[in-house]
């Protein structure tokens, strides 16, 4: 998630963190929890269906390309 953040905030306008209401944010590490909120601010995760966002688990190869897909999309409808 840090990597696309970044990548995000060197493409995209300027974007605010956003509160999280994840069950499982006590998981996060603190030194990540800031690129957790603008990914969740620029709308590129969401977490799990259960409320969860689970840190700890690696994700899938699906999951990144979503991720991957909705940042090249943001960067595609900035540019227009």
């Amino acid at each position: 998630i840090e990597i696309i953040v970044k990548a995000a905030e060197k493409l995209l306008p300027t974007v605010d963190k956003k509160a999280l209401n994840f069950t499982d944010m006590d998981k996060i590490p603190s030194d990540k929890l800031e690129y957790v909120e603008k990914a969740v601010a620029l709308n590129l995760i969401n977490g799990y269906s259960d409320g969860s966002f689970k840190p700890n688990d690696p994700i899938s190869r699906a999951e990144a390309g979503i991720i991957i897909s909705k940042l090249l999309s943001s960067i595609q409808n900035n540019l227009k």
